[in-house]
């Protein structure tokens, strides 16, 4: 009886451990079964920690974009920088190229054994030293000579007008063929025939064109008609600190109406510290012109080239019967009555623009009410032939320029009997001025020299004493 007693807690033990292992399963299984099921459900995390695309969180996303955006605005400056850095390196790489092309233009000008030449420019043959000055021409005296005055005036403004019609169209051209040229082609090398745009070369002028601005002038050459101011311009245009126009735009005695805007793109470009030049003979004896360049700019220098008036006169009239000849006699158009020519100087007609011009003291007096002689400079038309490297040192100082031009840059033409440059390289021809220059005068009667020196004298007395110079004439 007491055996089966003693078995009966085993019996017991067992039970309330398979109540705790049911009822620990029963506890368990659902929790197992939620893990099953979140295992399943859930994607694993990748290495690190961080969420596989498509299962962060929204904010996590929003500052993940935020970062991006950032990304590419840094990006996006840092290409812009380096783009600007490229460009102002360009820019500082052309101003280096300007720069040393200059200084090698400066060594050649200096150097004696450099031969140079000047570019014959598009309006240079056409304004024959002052055509189209003075206004009428080579008539308006009395007698005979009214008709063929108003013929002489037409053809020379229509000459004078193609003539800058011709220089505007061929600096258009010119501009047009160096911004294709450069796309394609390094800059040119320098050379002597770059100097002041003189030709030699295809791309003559393409290192100044690509540079600088226009800009009205500096200082023009006003006067006077066939006194020696084409000679001048072509002299001083040498100089590398000179950029000038080859036409004559007669702007202020004919095309005032155009404007300055259309005055300035007749300029060249310039660079810094270099002078812009024009030249137009017949606005010293214009009446409205010493106010209007007053108005345009009070510090612009003004040149005037000055020749004994008879002699002058003379070539003027030389050069009105090369396209009139069946102009009237010097005489004729000289005094108010031809048998009167010979005599004494109260029959000089000195409404005859041939004769007028030469009233040099009476024209300065106007000029004189707008501008100080210190602005003005008066070059004798003898002297440019006699000794150019002597006037052409006194332009440079006028103009506060380095004097380069020098005897170097001259010899003298026996046959046309005035100074020419020296011939260009690589050519075997000397440059001189055009062949309407020399021309060979006719034949005047003693007489009428005489009268019209008796004529001129009081006149030139008065302008050595408002110049402060005697230039010899008489």
């Amino acid at each position: 009886m007491e055996a089966p007693s003693a078995a009966l807690p085993h019996v017991k033990i067992r039970r309330t451990l398979l109540a705790c292992a049911s009822s620990m399963l029963l506890l368990l299984l659902p929790a197992y079964l939620f893990y099953c099921l979140a295992c399943c459900c859930c994607p694993p995390l990748q290495p690190g920690g961080a969420l596989p695309e498509g299962g962060d969180t929204g904010e996590e996303s929003y500052e993940r974009t935020q970062l991006r955006l950032h990304e590419r605005r840094d990006q996006q400056k840092q290409q812009q920088q380096q783009t600007t850095g490229d460009v102002s390196q360009l820019l500082l790489l052309q101003h280096q190229q300007n720069q040393q092309q200059q200084h090698r233009h400066q060594q050649l000008l200096e150097d004696p054994n450099t031969r140079w030449g000047v570019r014959e420019s598009a309006g240079s043959a056409g304004n024959d030293d002052d055509d189209g000055g003075g206004g009428d021409g080579g008539g308006g005296g009395g007698g005979g000579g009214g008709a063929g005055a108003e013929e002489v005036l037409l053809d020379e403004e229509v000459e004078d007008r193609k003539n800058r019609k011709r220089n505007i169209a061929n600096n258009i051209n010119k501009e047009e063929a160096q911004a294709l040229g450069a796309a394609t082609r390094p800059a040119p090398a320098p050379a002597p025939s770059l100097i002041n745009g003189s030709s030699g070369g295809g791309s003559s002028s393409s290192s100044f064109s690509s540079f600088g601005t226009k800009k009205l002038p500096d200082a023009i050459i006003i006067g006077v008609k066939k006194g020696g101011t084409r000679a001048l311009l072509e002299f001083i245009r040498v100089h590398p600190d000179v950029r000038a126009v080859g036409a004559e735009p007669h702007f202020f005695d004919r095309n005032y109406d155009r404007g300055l805007e259309w005055y300035r793109s007749l300029m060249p470009r310039t660079l810094d510290g270099q002078i812009t030049m024009e030249k137009t003979p017949s606005y010293y004896v214009t009446a409205d012109a010493p106010a209007l360049i007053r108005a345009m700019s009070p510090s612009t220098r003004l040149i005037v080239v000055v020749r004994d008036p008879v002699t002058r006169a003379i070539s003027d009239y030389t050069q009105t019967l090369t396209k009139s000849p069946r102009l009237p006699s010097f005489a004729s158009l000289a005094f108010h009555n031809r048998s009167a020519g010979g005599g004494g100087g109260g029959g000089v007609d000195s409404s005859w623009s041939a004769v007028r011009i030469g009233l040099y003291a009476k024209h300065l007096e106007a000029w004189r009410r707008h501008f100080p002689l210190e602005q003005m400079l008066f070059v004798s038309g003898e002297r440019l032939v006699l000794d150019p490297a002597g006037e052409l040192a006194r332009v440079q100082d006028f103009l506060g320029l380095k004097r380069i031009i020098s005897d170097k840059h001259f010899y003298f033409n026996q046959t046309k009997g005035f100074p020419c440059l020296k011939k260009p390289e690589g050519s075997s021809l000397p440059h001189c001025l055009g062949k309407s220059k020399g021309r060979r005068h006719p034949a005047i009667q003693p007489a009428v020299v005489r009268s019209l020196r008796e004529f001129y004298r009081p006149f030139n007395y008065k302008f050595y004493q408002m110049v402060g110079h005697d230039f010899g004439w008489d």
